[in-house]
Protein backbone atom coordinates (compact mmCIF):
# COMPACT_ATOMS: atom_id res chain seq x y z
CA UNK A 1 0.00 0.00 0.00
CA UNK A 2 1.47 3.18 -1.24
CA UNK A 3 1.45 5.59 2.43
CA UNK A 4 1.20 8.84 -0.21
CA UNK A 5 -2.05 7.82 -1.57
CA UNK A 6 -4.66 10.21 -2.13
CA UNK A 7 -7.98 10.23 -1.02
CA UNK A 8 -9.60 9.47 -4.22
CA UNK A 9 -7.23 6.18 -4.82
CA UNK A 10 -7.86 4.95 -1.48
CA UNK A 11 -12.15 5.31 -2.41
CA UNK A 12 -11.38 3.40 -5.28
CA UNK A 13 -9.34 0.94 -3.63
CA UNK A 14 -11.82 0.26 -0.92
CA UNK A 15 -15.20 0.53 -3.72
CA UNK A 16 -13.15 -2.20 -5.41
CA UNK A 17 -12.30 -4.39 -2.69
CA UNK A 18 -8.77 -4.26 -3.19
CA UNK A 19 -8.41 -3.21 0.84
CA UNK A 20 -10.87 -2.70 3.62
CA UNK A 21 -11.12 0.18 6.21
CA UNK A 22 -9.53 -2.02 8.91
CA UNK A 23 -6.61 -2.60 6.83
CA UNK A 24 -6.41 0.94 6.26
CA UNK A 25 -6.48 1.89 9.67
CA UNK A 26 -3.97 -0.79 10.57
CA UNK A 27 -1.47 0.25 7.97
CA UNK A 28 -1.81 4.05 9.09
CA UNK A 29 -1.90 3.28 12.75
CA UNK A 30 1.63 1.37 12.38
CA UNK A 31 2.73 4.15 9.93
CA UNK A 32 2.21 6.32 13.34
CA UNK A 33 3.65 4.38 15.65
CA UNK A 34 7.08 4.32 13.16
CA UNK A 35 7.21 7.93 13.08
CA UNK A 36 5.50 10.08 15.57
CA UNK A 37 8.42 9.29 17.74
CA UNK A 38 10.64 11.59 15.80
CA UNK A 39 7.73 13.77 14.44
CA UNK A 40 5.33 14.36 17.73
CA UNK A 41 2.26 15.45 15.30
CA UNK A 42 -0.24 12.54 16.63
CA UNK A 43 -1.57 13.16 20.56
CA UNK A 44 -3.88 10.45 20.92
CA UNK A 45 -4.66 7.25 17.95
CA UNK A 46 -7.43 4.86 18.84
CA UNK A 47 -6.92 1.38 18.12
CA UNK A 48 -10.61 0.74 18.62
CA UNK A 49 -11.54 2.68 15.46
CA UNK A 50 -14.62 1.66 13.67
CA UNK A 51 -14.07 0.03 10.03
CA UNK A 52 -16.49 2.01 7.91
CA UNK A 53 -16.06 0.62 4.51
CA UNK A 54 -19.52 0.80 3.60
CA UNK A 55 -20.07 4.47 4.78
CA UNK A 56 -21.48 6.91 1.93
CA UNK A 57 -19.04 10.01 1.00
CA UNK A 58 -16.22 10.38 -0.29
CA UNK A 59 -14.56 10.12 3.35
CA UNK A 60 -16.65 6.77 3.82
CA UNK A 61 -13.66 4.67 4.95
CA UNK A 62 -11.22 6.72 5.25
CA UNK A 63 -9.30 6.76 7.79
CA UNK A 64 -8.43 10.74 9.12
CA UNK A 65 -6.25 12.42 11.65
CA UNK A 66 -8.83 15.42 13.67
CA UNK A 67 -7.08 18.20 14.86
CA UNK A 68 -6.65 18.45 19.05
CA UNK A 69 -8.67 21.87 18.88
CA UNK A 70 -12.08 19.43 17.65
CA UNK A 71 -13.79 18.08 20.57
CA UNK A 72 -14.79 15.38 20.71
CA UNK A 73 -15.90 13.77 24.38
CA UNK A 74 -13.09 12.26 26.38
CA UNK A 75 -10.28 12.85 24.23
CA UNK A 76 -7.12 15.35 24.43
CA UNK A 77 -8.35 19.04 23.29
CA UNK A 78 -4.91 20.65 23.95
CA UNK A 79 -5.38 23.25 21.38
CA UNK A 80 -1.77 23.06 20.74
CA UNK A 81 -1.22 24.61 24.07
CA UNK A 82 0.52 23.51 27.08
CA UNK A 83 -1.80 24.77 29.78
CA UNK A 84 -4.66 22.72 27.99
CA UNK A 85 -2.50 19.24 27.52
CA UNK A 86 -4.25 17.26 30.11
CA UNK A 87 -7.76 18.60 29.12
CA UNK A 88 -10.36 16.04 28.30
CA UNK A 89 -13.21 17.46 26.22
CA UNK A 90 -16.22 16.97 27.97
CA UNK A 91 -18.53 16.74 24.47
CA UNK A 92 -18.33 16.23 20.75
CA UNK A 93 -18.12 19.55 18.80
CA UNK A 94 -20.67 20.36 16.29
CA UNK A 95 -18.36 20.11 12.91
Amino acid sequence: MNPFSTIHELKIALEQKKVSSAELITFYQERIKIHNPALNAVLESFDNAPATTNQPGILGGIPCLIKDNILQTGRIASAGSKILSNYHATYNATV
